[in-house]
C-alpha cells in the first residue's frame, strides 16, 4: 500500500511518472517489499530472482527480458484501465478527462511499450466496462465518437443477461 500511496502522490503533483528517474524508486520499493512478503510466506527460493528482475525492469525497461515480464508489463498497463485505477486516480475527474487519461496511459502508448493485439483488446473491454460502472449512460455517446462502440455493445449485453446459476451442482 505504501508504494501505491508514494505514487499517488507523484501523480497528484503533477510529476513526470514517465521519467525513469520516478519510476526506478517505483521499481526498487516493489522488489524490497515482494522479497518481504514472499520470505514471509516461505515461496520457494528458486524463483525470487526472476520475481525481483520482473518487477526491477517492469516500468523501465524499454523491452522486457522474459515472457513472464513481458505479462507483468501488460498486466501493469491493463491496470491503469481498472475501475480501482480510476477511482484512485482520477476520481474526480469528469468522463471525458477519465477517457483520454486511462487510454493514452495504457491502450495508445507508443512502440516499444504498446500493447500485443490480445492485451490491447482485453484492456479496451475493461476501459469500457470502467467508463460505463463509473459514469453510466452518460459515457455511453464518449465511448461511441471514440471507436469503442464494439465494445460498449459487448459490455452492456454482458450486464443485462440474467444471472446463470450453474445446474450442476
Amino acid at each position: 500500500m505504501t508504494i501505491l500511496l508514494l505514487w499517488k502522490r507523484l501523480v497528484d503533483s503533477g510529476g513526470d511518472t514517465e521519467s525513469e528517474a520516478n519510476r526506478r524508486p517505483h521499481q526498487n520499493r516493489g522488489i524490497l517489499l515482494a522479497g518481504k512478503v514472499l520470505n514471509e510466506i516461505g515461496y520457494p527460493d528458486d524463483y525470487l530472482c526472476e520475481i525481483a528482475d520482473i518487477i526491477g525492469d517492469h516500468d523501465t525497461r524499454r523491452l522486457p527480458t522474459t515472457e513472464s515480464g513481458k505479462v507483468v508489463r501488460a498486466a501493469d498497463y491493463l491496470w491503469r484501465v481498472t475501475l480501482p485505477c480510476l477511482n484512485i486516480y482520477f476520481g474526480k475527474a469528469k468522463p471525458n478527462e477519465a477517457f483520454e487519461r486511462m487510454e493514452s496511459s495504457a491502450l495508445t502508448r507508443p512502440q516499444p511499450f504498446n500493447l500485443d493485439n490480445h492485451a490491447l483488446s482485453i484492456g479496451r473491454i475493461e476501459l469500457v466496462n470502467t467508463m460505463v460502472h463509473k459514469f453510466g449512460e452518460q459515457c455511453h455517446g464518449l465511448l461511441k465518437d471514440k471507436g469503442y462502440e464494439k465494445e460498449l455493445d459487448k459490455i452492456l449485453k454482458f450486464y443485462s443477461q440474467e444471472p446463470r446459476i450453474n445446474s450442476r451442482a
